[in-house]
């Protein structure tokens, strides 16, 4: 071989030993860069789920009381499914009962102070197996009369069930995916909570389980899931009741005044939607009053978030419109109520 071929051949190695180095290097400095910026996209992926997560338990429980505003629920990513768990739920058997009214006399118009305490869930999987069990049944039940058995005060609550789904013929809400749960304490009643992402107005849809009495078994809290009312909207509407019937709304400040009320330096007026935000009225009460002043400090004036009432509201004598009424009281500043709020 030549010299000139030797010192060629030694050249052509170099360059391509020199090539296959730097390559490889760039490989692995790619590599390494590659799987830093997945880490720290996983990283902010988790982040942000962990927030919206917590966003929406907040969001949620606000719609089960205000005061709920800042707690840190203990939150568990739930599963995919709500899947069939072992153990057999022994609920309380119904009567049938007539629809009517619940007899009340209203003896304050603001309602008194929440008092809510977050529970760990991780010392309750049986109770939150009973109660995921409770809710897969629910769901997979058509008949509204074979519901009755599934849900918390079925005594109580079979004449508004049949009132809702039967007179106002409605129907249940729709539910997302299920975002997040939580345990608390609301006025000494122990809850299992259960948000899920839905298009009503807060943007995520809430169940309340609660312990039946005298035993391990949970129910669902029918009346705030469905955002029950003594009227429908349309009802309530044609109707134009002068007497008070109770409501589950979505509230805010409002600035629309008219008809029998559109003195704004003599009356405060609240924007009210309906339980699915198809529907919207205006209520009124006097400013100065205890009334005002509680919505004043509860809403905020320009404050545009909103919350879940329940409130009793009524309509003037020979009412100008439909849209605007009376305000007679807030049972609570969420749809969840206790047995005092309720009135037993």
């Amino acid at each position: 071989m030549q010299p000139s071929t030797v010192q060629s051949h030694r050249a052509f190695m170099v360059i391509t030993l020199t090539m296959a180095a730097c390559m490889i290097f760039g490989l692995a400095v790619g590599w390494q860069w590659y799987f830093k910026k997945v880490k720290v996209r996983e990283r902010f992926q988790e982040i942000e789920k962990r927030s919206a997560e917590s966003r929406a338990a907040q969001d949620g429980f606000a719609n089960l009381g205000s005061t709920g505003a800042g707690l840190s629920p203990t939150l568990e990513q739930p599963s995919d499914n709500l899947e069939d768990l072992p153990g057999k739920l022994n609920l309380s058997q119904t009567q049938p009962f007539s629809p009517q009214e619940t007899p009340f006399h209203i003896t304050r118009t603001v309602p008194r102070a929440t008092q809510v305490e977050v529970l760990p869930l991780e010392s309750a999987a049986a109770d939150l197996a009973r109660a995921e069990e409770l809710l897969d049944r629910y769901f997979r039940t058509e008949e509204w009369e074979d519901r009755v058995a599934l849900v918390w005060n079925p005594t109580r609550v079979r004449p508004l069930m049949e009132n809702y789904y039967v007179s106002q013929m409605a129907s249940d809400p729709v539910r997302g995916a299920l975002v997040a749960r939580g345990r608390f304490r609301v006025n000494g009643m122990e809850i299992l909570h259960f948000s899920f992402s839905s298009t009503r107005p807060l943007g995520s849809m809430e169940i309340a389980c609660r312990r039946m009495p005298g035993s391990d078994a949970w129910g669902l809290d029918w009346e705030s899931y469905v955002g029950y009312g003594e009227r429908s909207w349309a009802q309530l509407k044609s109707e134009r009741p002068t007497e008070p019937i109770l409501m589950r709304v979505f509230v805010r400040l409002g600035d629309y005044y008219n008809y029998e009320f559109a003195d704004d330096q003599k009356y405060l007026c609240v924007r009210m939607l309906s339980e699915d935000g198809q529907d919207l009225v205006h209520a009124y009460t006097e400013r100065g009053m205890e009334l005002a002043t509680f919505l004043i400090g509860e809403l905020g004036v320009g404050n545009s978030a909103m919350k879940g009432f329940t409130v009793r509201v009524a309509y003037p004598p020979n009412a100008q419109s439909d849209s605007c009424l009376w305000l007679r009281e807030i049972v609570s500043t969420r749809w969840l109520l206790d047995a005092e709020e309720m009135g037993d």
